[in-house]
């Protein structure tokens, strides 16, 4: 889905490029980054101060793991500010995803860094969740 070049949406890339970050296009036009070996895309509003970063299908789900998955996503969508985990539609992979809103370019970047910091740690976050439900 090509989107526009609004004011918010080159301000959302300008940040990140501050940030060092390299910005890409996949085949549908979509923007993503790589970060610590992951890839992050990027949804901005062109009508709205509005981003979501999404770290996509970062772990499978086996069917009889699935109520299991559930109550990770569960719990951590409960402890946890600004990142929330769910599962896709077929519900056999589970996402990561940071939202927000921002009043200006300062306000942006620390809400990219802290959610940059959370996505970074998403999969390690599900997997001592899932350990702590064992116990």
């Amino acid at each position: 889905m090509k989107r526009k070049n609004s004011d918010s949406n080159q301000l959302v890339s300008s940040t990140l490029k501050s940030m060092g970050i390299t910005l890409e296009h996949d085949k549908d036009g979509d923007l993503f980054f790589r970060y610590q070996m992951k890839y992050i895309y990027v949804f901005s509003s062109d009508n709205e101060q509005f981003i979501n970063l999404l770290f996509n299908n970062f772990t499978n789900v086996d069917k009889k793991d699935l109520l299991t998955a559930l109550r990770i996503c569960n719990k951590i969508n409960r402890e946890t500010k600004l990142m929330k985990m769910f599962l896709n539609s077929s519900q056999n992979c589970v996402s990561a995803s940071c939202e927000f809103f921002y009043t200006d370019g300062k306000s942006l970047e620390d809400n990219l860094r802290k959610s940059l910091k959370l996505l970074g740690l998403a999969r390690t976050h599900f997997k001592k969740t899932a350990r702590s439900l064992d116990d």
